[in-house]
C-alpha cells in the first residue's frame, strides 16, 4: 500500500506535522481528514474563543492566588467543565455524522497513542487537540492569560478619547473643572499610567504620555505652569497652575 499522509496544516491554523495514515484504509484516512477539518473548523474556533472571552473575568487574579499556596475557584472549575462540555459535543455531533461509535473512537485513539514513536508521528499534537478540554492546567494558562488580555484591551479603551480642541488663547478654566481635575489626581498612583496630554512651551501638543514622562518634561523645561493638560475626568484642557496637587507631583524630584 503507498503511504499517505494527511496535511495537519490549514488557512486558520492547526498542526504544522503531518500525521502517518498508511496503516488505514482510503476511506479511514478520507475520514479522518474530515475530523482534522472539523477540530480546526472556523466556526468552532469562534465558538470556542466566544466562550473563552465570556467566561475568562472569572481567572481574574486566579494565577496570584494558585501561587500563593491557594487554589482555583469553585466558579473557575464549573467553567472548565462547561468548555469541556462544549468540546466533547462537538467531537461527538462530528462521530455521529460519520457514524462511528464513541468507545470505538476513544479506544482507536488510544491504541495511537500506544504507538511506537516512529509510527506515532504528528499524531500526538492531534491527541492533544481531541483531549484539550480534559486537561485543566492547559485550560486554566487559556483562560488567565485571555483575561489578562482582556484588561489590558479594556484600560486602552479607557484611554481612546477624543481630545477638545486647545483653547486659542490662555484663559481660566472654571473652578469646577478645576476641582475635578484635583479629585482624579491626588495621589501618586497614576505615576505610570499613560494617560496624560500636554501642550509643551514649544507650542506642540504631546500624549498621552505618563506622570513621570510629565516630570521629566518640567525638569527639562518642556512643560511649565502655564501649560495646558488634559486627562480623562476634564471637560477641558486646564493649565497646570492651576491644578496644585497634580503640579506638585510634576514639580516633585
Amino acid at each position: 500500500m503507498i503511504p499517505m499522509e494527511t496535511s495537519t496544516v490549514g488557512k486558520d491554523g492547526g498542526y504544522r506535522q503531518p500525521i502517518q495514515t498508511d496503516s488505514m484504509s482510503p476511506e479511514d484516512a478520507e475520514g479522518f481528514n474530515r475530523m482534522m477539518h472539523s477540530l480546526t473548523d472556523w466556526r468552532f474556533r469562534d465558538e470556542l474563543r466566544s466562550f473563552v472571552r465570556q467566561n475568562c473575568n472569572a481567572f481574574v487574579g486566579a494565577e496570584v492566588e494558585v501561587a500563593s499556596g491557594g487554589g482555583y475557584s469553585h466558579a473557575c472549575h464549573d467553567i472548565h467543565l462547561k468548555y469541556k462540555a462544549l468540546f466533547d459535543s462537538h467531537v461527538e455531533r462530528f462521530l455521529s455524522s460519520e457514524g462511528i461509535d464513541v468507545r470505538e473512537f476513544l479506544e482507536f485513539a488510544h491504541q495511537a497513542s500506544s504507538a511506537p514513536a516512529e509510527l506515532r508521528a504528528g499524531w500526538n499534537g492531534f491527541l492533544a487537540e481531541i483531549t484539550a478540554s480534559e486537561d485543566y492546567d492547559r485550560f486554566a494558562k487559556l483562560m488567565c492569560a485571555s483575561a489578562a488580555q482582556q484588561q489590558r484591551e479594556g484600560d486602552e479603551a479607557k484611554r481612546s478619547f477624543e481630545l477638545p480642541e486647545v483653547p486659542a488663547q490662555f484663559y481660566i478654566a472654571e473652578p469646577a473643572c478645576v476641582a475635578a481635575a484635583e479629585s482624579v489626581v491626588v495621589t501618586d498612583a497614576q505615576i505610570s499610567h499613560d494617560c496624560y496630554h500636554y501642550c509643551a512651551t514649544d507650542g506642540l501638543q504631546h500624549g498621552p504620555v505618563s506622570l513621570q514622562d510629565l516630570r521629566r518634561c518640567w525638569r527639562d523645561g518642556l512643560v511649565a505652569e502655564s501649560c495646558y493638560i488634559f486627562f480623562p475626568g476634564l471637560t477641558n484642557w486646564v493649565a497646570l497652575g492651576q491644578m496644585p496637587d497634580l503640579l506638585a507631583l510634576v514639580s516633585s524630584s
